[in-house]
């Protein structure tokens, strides 16, 4: 028999893959920065300004960290950091990943050189400090800093190794915005009208390339798994998928 073998007790069923794939899942906060440039423009006619606006939302990574310990006393206790063995890490989305958004031209009801921005989530609260329009004619930049809530969700299935004696896997996995991120346009006093620019949409899912990942081991193995940044702290706990047997 090769492949995953059932555990003494029953596995998570909000966690559960196929039969040959086992799935995890987790809602963390993860850090990201949203590069904008924009240009403010007279409106003719118009008790406002036009803006050409260009955002892109810049992530940071996102890793699967898998563990595989030999049979043994505790062996179905996620391991400490200090007696893990046989660790490896594979990228789902890559340090500085970029969701671009086309460049919008918006109008917005603001008073020249009487405005500002700033990055809000879909129910308006801000996500980071406030920014200034600037005059009219001039191309501004700016990078705004701040974390948001994700939904990463990973599937680990196995195949056979050409290497005798190695587990190898294949890792698919998905991230999904659980709070929009857009840019508020407010003109000074705010006195919270405004208009929002929609930069990524709550719901807006990204889909990870098919990674391998190959480790050497016991015959059997008992797997975990669980999401780390590029620095490898843990965005989750790292949960049990299963005893993978290579005989």
């Amino acid at each position: 028999m090769r492949g995953w073998i059932s555990l003494p007790w029953g596995s998570d069923p909000a966690a559960t893959g196929t039969l040959d794939e086992k799935a995890m899942a987790a809602i963390c906060s993860i850090p990201v920065r949203l590069e904008v440039e924009w240009r403010v423009s007279e409106v003719q006619g118009l008790a406002g300004v036009r803006l050409a606006l260009r955002a892109e939302l810049v992530l940071s990574a996102v890793e699967v960290c898998v563990s595989m310990r030999a049979p043994g006393s505790g062996a179905e206790r996620a391991p400490a950091d200090d007696v893990r063995d046989n660790v490896r890490k594979v990228s789902l989305f890559p340090l500085g990943m970029r969701v671009p958004r086309n460049e919008q031209r918006v109008f917005a009801p603001i008073p020249r050189g009487h405005g500002f921005l700033r990055a809000i989530d879909d129910r308006g609260r801000p996500l980071s400090g406030n920014c200034e329009l600037g005059p009219c004619g001039a191309t501004r930049r700016t990078d705004m800093s701040f974390r948001t809530e994700v939904d990463v969700r990973a599937w680990v299935a196995p195949r056979i190794s050409a290497v005798p004696g190695r587990h190898e896997f294949i890792v698919r996995g998905e991230l999904t915005f659980v709070r929009g991120v857009s840019l508020a346009l407010k003109a000074r006093p705010d006195n919270g009208g405004g208009t929002a620019v929609i930069v990524v949409g709550p719901g807006t899912t990204l889909q990870a390339h098919e990674r391998r990942l190959e480790g050497d081991g016991a015959a059997e193995a008992w797997v975990f798994a669980g999401f780390v940044d590029e620095w490898g702290h843990e965005l989750s706990d790292p949960r049990l998928l299963g005893v993978h047997v290579l005989q």
